[in-house]
């Protein structure tokens, strides 16, 4: 999504980039609680129709995977790992209930299950970025008045 992009982007360390991708989506989902039902009845045909999804995280990943942070072997794996937790994390959204520091604490989970070891995947997760934000002409910024 292009509200998280600017996030992402800024960062060249592939595991600080997946990291800031989880925080972002998670903390956009929280702020507009109408896109976690949204993104919960898409499912799965959100990564179908994502290609910024199905371009930069598989970058990242393999990124991650030539500068040895991230222990996997094949790309779809983790593209998986990541997209598929925050897709069940956005559903934990819908129902609200999530634990406190939810963003942080999926994106430690996420990057140790990739390979990142925990008290580098701790570092990385508690890492300030900053807020993600819709253009104000977007569909969502008029949705959320």
């Amino acid at each position: 999504m292009d509200a998280v992009a600017p996030v992402v982007e800024a960062r060249a360390d592939a595991a600080e980039r997946v990291s800031a991708g989880i925080r972002s989506w998670i903390a956009l989902i929280e702020a507009n609680q109408f896109l976690a039902a949204f993104f919960r009845r898409a499912g799965l045909y959100v990564f179908e129709q994502n290609t910024r999804l199905r371009e930069d995280l598989p970058r990242d990943l393999v990124a991650g995977m030539a500068s040895g942070q991230f222990t996997i072997a094949e790309v779809e794996l983790g593209f998986v790992l990541v997209a598929g937790t925050v897709l069940a994390a956005i559903n934990t959204l819908a129902l609200g209930l999530p634990p406190p520091d939810y963003g942080k604490k999926l994106s430690q989970r996420i990057l140790m299950s990739l390979g990142v070891e925990s008290h580098e995947a701790e570092r990385i997760s508690e890492m300030a970025i900053p807020e993600a934000q819709f253009p104000k002409d977007s569909p969502v910024s008029r949705a959320a008045g």
